[in-house]
């Protein structure tokens, strides 16, 4: 039973740290989306060059 439950608790831990690295990472490619839109949105040409090349 304790290995059972051990193999167990590794298996919720292992999904849950999963589950923590997606919703970072979908946080952080919302920020860099919203970075560059607001950079799009500026009316500084230049900058909007470098961030499409």
């Amino acid at each position: 039973a304790d290995k059972n439950r051990a193999r167990v608790e590794e298996n919720f831990l292992k999904l849950t740290h999963v589950q923590r690295q997606e919703a970072a990472q979908s946080r952080r490619e919302e920020k860099k989306r919203a970075e560059k839109e607001r950079i799009m949105n500026e009316e500084d040409p230049e900058k909007q060059r470098r961030l499409e090349v």
